[in-house]
This record gives structure tokens, sequence and C-alpha cells, in this order.
């Protein structure tokens, strides 16, 4: 879709005991984005009343995070869980959601101690491996920061000794007859008032220094403390696994509960009626209709409003909705902002755009290969969240295609290409062809660049009229006029070039193809504004902006030219890594040098390439039309990961 998913505001008033049944009805639906009733310009909000606030938002947030966090350690996600019907859920009971997870708490709080015991014991052993492995003078020499000693703890005194041992970093060796006792030089004292308490026994060492079993006990030791690790975690996902059913249920009760609180903050109310209002994608409007009717047993009067004037497009929010093969791009665009309610949405542009300068910049088959490898892997490990390895992945297929144009296969050119010999032209031997020096490249990357910036521009003028911004659509910044310079300079610029910058185009050029929009420019006070005005003001702004334009737009087109240059700075550095190779006589050393170039083109290159795509976009095309005061759209909705706070958006509720 190139433009936001159409919206339609709903306002309906229902009897104000259908409210429980209506307000689980639209939450089962999850479509309306809510709105504050009392801002509602046809509301008379002095016969309305507020409902009052029974409990503490923080209180039943604080209960639900609670119970997430049980749910997420056994990786059950209640957001992705498919829910029974909720109409006859029963009403929370908070003294009894309270006692379920305090049980919860005290069964998992045993675990989860006994955890945290195995991960300090885990670190205290690693210190001293650390110190263990430290370099030794020779296999006799006793390291100065090690004790070693040799003896038994009084009998039936073992475990409470090893617990108490347990605050140091040690590790304690029990054998047939004696045991060994590992610390630290710094813990000494301590140490020795330990060994007095439990009562040590110190026998005489008859094992050598370096037969001493110390790395291989360390390393068994942390093992068997990973393998209970694992024993308890399995344990604690077990428990909670084998009560899904249940949090489920009470995660399901607590949600709705908070979710029709904060419905019913949005709302007000009269004597025995319940308002409401919030936007919803207008093709759930007969959807909306029949619950609505379903639900209140057909007693509830509504009215649907189009966005039609400015004030109600500026409160409408924004659902860019595109399939997944675009949602990369999608990301790029809301990084940028939200585009307002009813003008373009730039995504499927973007990707075309940004790809195709990728190409561009980073033309190779083997390298696109790679890029398009890592970014399927990372997709699959990061389980399909962010668009970083999904865009990556389409950035490899873009260098892809435009390798087998121009012929680079890991920086060699294996095939003939397809269109012109990029490796040839910069390399100083290119064949007869459309394309045969540099020149011909940067002139490309500027006709490029016209196209972005002149699309950029008709995309603005479609915006104002969309939104009915006339004043702007003929003198604001990319307005008509601006346009109508672009077009002419573009024109004339071409004209000199062609002709050795002898002369410029003849006829009626000069007159109607720029003092005409330059003098239109300058009559823009006085056509909007009418009444005195004093001329030295007037000539400032119209030299300034006239200035803005002519150099603006030549730098924004010119900036293209950077396309090009990292095209022939990725080919130039293969190129010189070849050569490298070729100096290189032994054939290994010849492998890693290519491999090691190609490992660095594809990440040195593969980062700037991505970045000034994004840059151009960003500075080059999005300035020209974008309209970045979009609010998102977010409905209220049992599908919906957050809390309900993060869903406000009005600052008379939530200041």
């Amino acid at each position: 879709m190139m433009t936001p998913t159409p919206m339609i505001r709903l306002t309906a008033v229902v009897l104000d005991e259908h409210r429980q049944q209506i307000s689980r009805a639209l939450l089962s639906l999850g479509v309306l984005d809510m709105l504050l009733v009392k801002s509602l310009p046809e509301i008379d909000a002095s016969q309305l009343r507020e409902y009052p606030q029974e409990e503490s938002r923080d209180d039943l947030r604080q209960l639900r995070s609670q119970l997430e966090g049980y749910l997420h350690a056994a990786e059950i996600d209640p957001y992705e869980t498919q829910f029974r019907d909720i109409s006859s859920l029963p009403l929370l009971d908070r003294a009894e959601a309270e006692k379920q997870l305090k049980k919860l708490s005290e069964r998992t709080g045993t675990v989860r101690s006994r955890q945290r015991s195995l991960q300090d014991a885990l670190l205290k052993l690693e210190e001293v491996d650390r110190h263990i492995k430290k370099p030794r003078r020779n296999v006799q020499s006793l390291p100065s920061y090690i004790v070693i000693r040799e003896g038994t703890p009084p009998k039936g005194q073992g475990e409470r000794f090893a617990q108490a041992l347990s605050a140091y970093p040690s590790l304690y060796l029990q054998g047939e007859q004696t045991d060994q006792l590992i610390t630290l030089r710094r813990d000494e004292e301590s140490v020795i008032r330990l060994l007095e308490r439990y009562d040590w026994k110190d026998a005489p060492s008859g094992i050598p220094i370096e037969e001493l079993p110390l790395t291989t006990g360390v390393e068994q030791r942390k093992h068997e403390l990973l393998i209970e690790q694992k024993r308890l975690a399995g344990e604690l996902n077990e428990y909670i696994t084998g009560q899904k059913e249940q949090l489920l249920y009470l995660w399901l009760q607590i949600r709705v509960h908070e979710l029709t609180g904060e419905m019913i903050r949005y709302s007000s109310r009269t004597e025995r009626t319940w308002l409401f209002s919030g936007w919803i994608p207008k093709q759930m409007q007969t959807r909306t209709e029949q619950v609505l009717a379903e639900a209140s047993s057909g007693s509830c009067w509504y009215e649907w409003h189009e966005p039609t004037t400015a004030e109600d497009q500026a409160s409408a929010p924004v659902e860019m909705n595109h399939r997944k093969l675009l949602f990369p791009f999608q990301a790029l665009v809301k990084q940028y902002g939200l585009p307002a309610y009813g003008t373009i949405d730039p995504t499927l542009l973007v990707a075309v755009f940004y790809l195709s300068m990728f190409g561009l910049m980073f033309a190779d088959v083997g390298h696109g290969l790679v890029l398009l490898g890592a970014g399927i892997i990372g997709h699959r490990r990061s389980r399909g969240k962010g668009f970083l390895f999904p865009l990556m992945g389409w950035c490899g297929i873009s260098a892809m295609v435009t390798g087998i144009l121009f012929g680079s296969y890991f920086g060699y050119p294996l095939i003939p290409p397809v269109w012109f010999d990029y490796h040839g032209i910069v390399e100083g031997h290119a064949q007869a062809g459309p394309v045969r020096s540099i020149y011909d490249i940067l002139k490309i990357t500027i006709y490029f660049g016209i196209a972005v910036i002149s699309v950029g521009l008709v995309l603005n003028w479609i915006n104002r009229i969309r939104i009915r911004d006339w004043r702007k659509l003929i003198w604001g910044a990319g307005g008509l006029l601006t346009g109508w310079i672009y077009a002419a300079g573009t024109y004339g610029a071409f004209y000199a070039v062609e002709s050795g910058f002898q002369s410029l185009p003849g006829g009626v050029y000069l007159p109607i193809g720029i003092f005409l929009p330059v003098l239109l420019v300058g009559l823009k006070p006085f056509l909007l504004s009418p009444g005195p005005h004093r001329v030295m003001n007037v000539f400032l702004e119209w030299f300034v902006e006239l200035l803005e334009i002519f150099s603006g737009y030549l730098s924004n087109t010119l900036s293209f030219m950077r396309v090009a240059g990292l095209g022939i700075a990725h080919v130039s550095l293969m190129t010189a890594f070849f050569e490298i190779a070729r100096l290189i006589p032994s054939l290994p050393g010849s492998i890693a040098v290519l491999v090691l170039g190609n490992a660095l083109v594809i990440v040195l290159e593969g980062l700037s390439a991505g970045i000034q795509s994004l840059r151009l976009n960003y500075y080059e095309f999005f300035s020209k039309y974008f309209i970045g005061t979009g609010t998102a759209y977010a409905p209220i909705s049992l599908k919906r990961a957050g809390s309900a706070q993060d869903i406000s958006r009005h600052k008379e509720i939530h200041p």
C-alpha cells in the first residue's frame, strides 16, 4: 500500500449495564485505539462524569509482570497464546491472585536461591582456576598466591565444612584417606580460623606438587556445578510447565482486568450510559458493528466519523501494514518517523531505492552470497526478531544481481558482465560498450540522483494535494515552483555540458524556465499576505530562498556521486588485493591474502554501503516530501505486549 491503512472513528453510547460485555468484546476484537471522550469536539464534557478509579494501575502491572517473569522462564509467551472466549471470564479476585503468586514464588524461590549459590560457587572456582593457570618458574615450585593443604576434617563434619568453605575461592578435593584443600594466599588468615573451628587435621603430604590434580579438579568441580544448574533449571521449568493452564488463566484474568480498566479511563458516563470513542481500521467497521450489536443485545447507539478535516487527520493513528518481505524497509521508515495520516507511505519506494543504491556500491556475486547467508543464519538464530538480518539478506540479493550485471565474483571478473565491465573501466582496459570510463559511471549516478529527487518532489505534491495544503503545494519547500526551477536548471546544466560550456538553451528557456518561476518566488509575500511589506525584507527573503533552492538541489544531486565513488573503491580494493596476492610466491600465502582481503572488503565496504544508502534515502529523498508527524496505531488488545500505560498516548490521562 502507498498510503497507511484508512481509519475511521467510532463514537458509541451503551447502557452502563452492558459495559463489561462490550468492553470485553472489543478487547477480544483488538482493533480499537481509544480516544479520550471529553476531548472530542462534538461532546459536551460538562454533562459527563468519570468512573471512579477502584485500584492502582501500577499494582496490577506489577502483578502481571511478576507472573510473566515466571512464564518467560519456561519459554511461555502469553501474548502468543490462543485464548478462549473471555465474555464469561470471572472477575479478578486480587486476594486469590496474590495468594497463587505467593505460592508460586515460594516454590520457585528455593530453586532460584540454590541457583544463585551455584553461580557464586562457579565464580569462585573461576578465580581459583585463573590463579592455578598462571605460569610457574618450574614444576616443583608452588605459586606464591596458592596454598595447598592435605588433611582431613573431623568425622561427620564434611558437609558443614564444605559449606563454610564455599565463602572463599577454593577447591576441596576429597580422597580415600586424606583430602586436598586449595585456597588463595590472600584468604589465609580467614581460612586458618575456619580450619581451627572445624578441627582440621593436617597430614604430611606424600604427593609431589606436580602430581596434584589442580586443574583437573577445578574443571571436574565446575562440570558438576554446571550439571546441577541445568538440573535445577529443568526442575523449575517442569514445575511451571505443569502449572501452565492455571497460570495462563490467571494471567488472562489480570490482563483483562487491567485493559478494561484502561478503557474506562478513556471513557465517560452519564447517569445510566457509558460513552467511549476510538479509531479502528476502516475495513473492520462491519465486524465492529456486529460485535457491538451482539454484546449489547442491539441496544447500542454509535456513529462513524471519516477523518476528512485537518483536525481529524492530525489525531488519526497510522498503521503501516506491509507484507513480511517489506518489513525491514518499513522498519527503516519508522526509524525516521511515521508518515502523517493520509500521506504517502514510502516503504515500497525505499525498498527499491535502498537496494539499488546498495547494489551499485557493492556489486559482487560472491560478497552478496556471503551477506545473504549471514542474513539467513542470523535471522534464524534471532528467531525472527529485528529487521537487521532480513535487511542484510536483501542487500546480499541486490549485490548478487548487480554483480552479475558488472561481472564481479569475489573481486574477480569470472564471467563476462551483462551490462558493463566495472573492473575493466577501473583498471583502464574497458572494451567497447555503453559505459567506457569512470565519467560514464559518475553520469549514471547523477541520472539516478535526479530520478530519486524528482520522485521525492512528485510525492510532496501528492501529499500536499491529499491534505489540501495548497499554499505549500505551490510555494513551499519542494513545491511546484521548486520543481519547476529544478527541472529547468537540470535541463540547462546538461545542455551546457553537451555544448562544452559554450551556450545555454535558446528560445523561451530563460524567460519561461528560469526567470518566471524565480519572479513568482519573489512575489510570494505579496500574493499570500496582501498589505504593506518592507522591500528590503522581501528582497532578502527572496535571495535566501533562491540560494537554498539552487545550492541545495545542486548539492543534493551531486551527493549521489558517492554511489559511484564507493563502487569504484570496492573494485579498487579487490584489484589491490589481487595484485598483492600475485606478488607472494607461495600459493598458501596468496590464498590467505585473498581470503582476508575479501573478508575485509565485505565488512568495511558492506557497512559503508549500507550507511550511505540509508543516508541518501533519509537526507536526499525523505527531506523532499516526508511529513513525519504520524502517531502509531496502538489498539487495546490481548495480543499486544506491553503495559496499558505503554498504549496510552494522551497527556490528559497520563501526564
